[in-house]
């Protein structure tokens, strides 16, 4: 009986690979979902969160949404490298970054937030580059800083 099942299961898990190509439209992939409009602006954090923990980043979601005053969209977040980036898209990144920062200077974001905005809207996410825009002093901006401790920033 256990021997049937396992059965069914291996022929379900092939033919969902199988699939999947022909569900998916053309120029679409399950992994990376379509951005939403605007440029992305990334709003950082140091953490050591284990990669697959959203614990920090739920309430900061949540928050960023409530109090986005239809600046920019909260879109998601990643976790890991040292890094948590919270991604936001906005048509006026400008405005946008001020609301934030207004939000962190009431308190009601963690201390030692940075923030970075796209230099480019779409293409390949891993090939982006960021200019700094929070706080005026930082000189650099990065998704992830590999091999670099939070101490090495200012």
């Amino acid at each position: 009986m256990q021997r049937r099942y396992l059965v069914i299961g291996g022929v379900v898990a092939i033919a969902a690979a199988v699939l999947v190509p022909w569900l998916v439209p053309d120029g679409e992939t399950l992994i990376e979902p379509e951005e939403p409009p605007g440029t992305q602006i990334v709003v950082q954090w140091f953490d050591n969160s284990p990669p697959t923990s959203s614990v920090n980043a739920d309430p900061l979601l949540d928050l960023l949404d409530m109090r986005s005053q239809n600046l920019y969209v909260v879109d998601s977040f990643d976790v890991g490298a040292g890094t948590q980036n919270v991604f936001l898209y906005s048509n006026d990144p400008d405005r946008a970054v001020r609301r934030v920062v207004e939000l962190f200077e009431e308190g009601l974001l963690p201390p030692g937030m940075r923030i970075g905005i796209a230099d480019t809207r779409g293409g390949e996410q891993s090939t982006r580059r960021y200019h700094p825009a929070y706080p005026p002093s930082l000189a650099k901006f990065e998704l992830m800083y590999p091999g670099q401790s939070p101490t090495q920033f200012h």
